[in-house]
């Protein structure tokens, strides 16, 4: 069998990563641009990567609109066309940056369990980044 070869594919989420977030404010209410993630898409996108937003947001004129205006540039918008066929819509990428992620490690599942249960049950402080 022969493995298809792809671009590497980086998922950015939009609230909190591309825009500021402070809570959910409306469905085409958007937070300000974080203009250093823009400057990170499109260097990205020269060196060869395929750059996906990936975010519970619709895909709208609106939205189109606040990222053509604010400079990102993305390959595609909560979409993913190198995926193989018969999964689910989560596109297959080398990178996910969000502000609510977890590295999970297999390897350190027993340490990682903890750490994230301490998190959310508010005995641990988050490494989230903090709002722009």
């Amino acid at each position: 069998m022969t493995k298809i070869r792809h671009k590497k594919t980086i998922c950015f989420d939009f609230d909190g990563v591309c825009s500021t977030y402070n809570g959910w404010k409306g469905f085409n209410v958007f937070g300000k641009p974080v203009p250093q993630v823009a400057l990170l898409i499109n260097t990205l996108r020269q060196r060869g990567y395929n750059c996906i937003l990936w975010t519970t947001r619709l895909h709208t004129p609106e939205l189109d609109q606040w990222l053509r205006t604010n400079g990102f540039n993305f390959d595609s918008i909560n979409s993913c066309c190198h995926n193989p066929p018969n999964t689910n819509n989560k596109p297959v990428a080398d990178m996910y940056v969000d502000d609510r992620a977890f590295r999970f490690s297999i390897k350190h599942a027993v340490e990682d369990t903890k750490k994230i249960l301490d998190v959310l049950d508010g005995s641990q402080k988050s490494t989230r980044n903090k709002e722009l």
